[in-house]
């Protein structure tokens, strides 16, 4: 079970999805990793999912790696959001690479 310090936290990073990373993104970043669990499902799952999200200037397939990890961890039913976010960037993912019939299989929904 995540503390409320930690909700807080992921919450803040959410706000940030689609702002410019500034030096204040990564520190969030840093923090909120520094404290989970990556024992514990659900917190897991979220950092997955927040190393692939938050470092673009990481190789793609890297990234990739991050989102397939995240979609395989196991993790409670109220985080199948971050299946959901993961498939659409995994899918856009293979779009920029010009994959177009593999990002089919992973469309960008809304």
């Amino acid at each position: 079970m995540m503390t409320n310090e930690k909700t807080i936290l992921i919450r803040e990073m959410e706000k940030q999805r689609f702002l410019p990373i500034s030096v204040e993104t990564l520190s969030l970043y840093d923090t909120c990793s520094s404290c989970m669990n990556q024992y514990e499902p659900d917190e897991l799952s979220y950092h997955l999912f927040y190393q692939g999200e938050y470092f673009p200037g990481w190789e793609i397939l890297v990234r990739h790696y991050f989102f397939n990890r995240c979609l395989q961890a196991p993790k409670s039913n109220e985080l199948h959001h971050l299946d959901v976010r993961s498939y659409n960037i995994i899918g856009l993912i293979y779009g920029y690479l010009a994959q177009d019939s593999i990002a089919t299989i992973h469309p960008a929904v809304s």
